[in-house]
């Protein structure tokens, strides 16, 4: 395959991936802004704490992507699956990381699960 072409596929793979690390890390802000505005003194969950103190360091994935993905490109013997895999993963990661925050906080608003009130 033209090294122009995976050099593109992983450009966009490391693009999506910076670009669900700023949706999570804005995301997760202006829901915990809203959560202690609407529950004031309340405990967020424990899932969602952790999403507040560690969303940032998610961009060491396309920082990671990147740098592997370049030795990957520059190595001559046939490592062409090992790219594939590296820009799968960033893929299925990147992805995983926007389900997995949005799941968590939706979650946090159901009664059931946090022992709060509806609040519509």
């Amino acid at each position: 395959m033209n090294t122009k072409v995976q050099l593109t596929k992983l450009l966009s793979a490391v693009v999506l991936s910076v670009a669900a690390c700023f949706f999570v890390v804005s995301y997760t802000r202006f829901s915990h802004f809203r959560f202690q505005f609407e529950h004031p003194g309340a405990q967020l969950m424990i899932g969602c704490v952790f999403i507040v103190h560690y969303s940032a360091f998610a961009y060491a994935l396309p920082v990671t992507a990147l740098l592997s993905g370049i030795v990957a490109l520059r190595a001559k013997s046939g490592v062409t699956f090992i790219f594939e895999v590296i820009l799968e993963v960033t893929w299925v990661l990147s992805l995983g990381w926007v389900g997995f925050c949005l799941l968590l906080w939706q979650s946090q608003n159901l009664p059931m699960l946090t022992h709060m009130e509806f609040h519509f």
